[in-house]
């Protein structure tokens, strides 16, 4: 289990390192070279919910009619001819479907912080920042607040990012969380 997670996570680094980007804030790395105790960690998961709870309140929360009616023709035309049509295409490409992506994957990058936050278990806290890692690695999450940005429903900047939000924050979750606490544990380096 242990080298399939090694796998997964090189080829995550593979895609990231391929990827030539620059980011200017100096704050960006937050462990540097050394691997995190558990307070570090804890004061890092409490900085990063913070900045998802300021992101999720700018995010409007759905009418019940809107709800409705993406769950019609997004959710209901998927499961009724087992593929997006071009009308549940149509639908995804709405501000709507961007609001309700962005809102639910908000909240569970919120929920999944406090998880870190309250765990008293070092291997569920480290099950834990990889589930962060992986929410934070879903390319549709980003595309969705990018289409927020550009209509101006959100700020521009998303935890010191004011640009290329998916390909930065991709960096970021392997600078913060990925090396210094999940390879950390695999290798058994990880501090409680």
């Amino acid at each position: 289990m242990r080298q399939l997670i090694i796998l997964c996570f090189s080829c995550v680094f593979v895609l990231i390192e391929s990827v030539s980007f620059v980011h200017a804030s100096t704050n960006f790395v937050i462990f540097g070279s050394h691997t995190p105790d558990r307070q570090a960690r804890i004061a890092f998961a409490k900085r990063t919910l913070d900045v998802f709870a300021k992101l999720h309140f700018q995010i409007p929360t759905l009418s019940p009619m809107q709800r409705e009616w993406l769950t019609k023709e997004v959710d209901d035309e998927f499961k009724r001819s087992g593929r997006y049509t071009k009308r549940s295409l149509a639908a995804m490409e709405s501000l709507e479907y961007s609001l309700r992506v962005a809102k639910i994957g908000t909240q569970k990058i919120q929920e999944i912080l406090n998880e870190i936050i309250d765990s008293r278990n070092q291997s569920k806290e480290v099950a834990a920042w990889t589930t962060l890692s992986y929410l934070l690695l879903d390319y549709e999450y980003w595309q969705a607040l990018d289409v927020l940005i550009r209509k101006n429903v959100i700020e521009k900047e998303i935890n010191g990012i004011d640009k290329r939000h998916f390909l930065n924050h991709s960096l970021w979750v392997k600078e913060n969380v990925l090396a210094p606490i999940v390879l950390n544990y695999i290798q058994g380096k990880l501090p409680q």
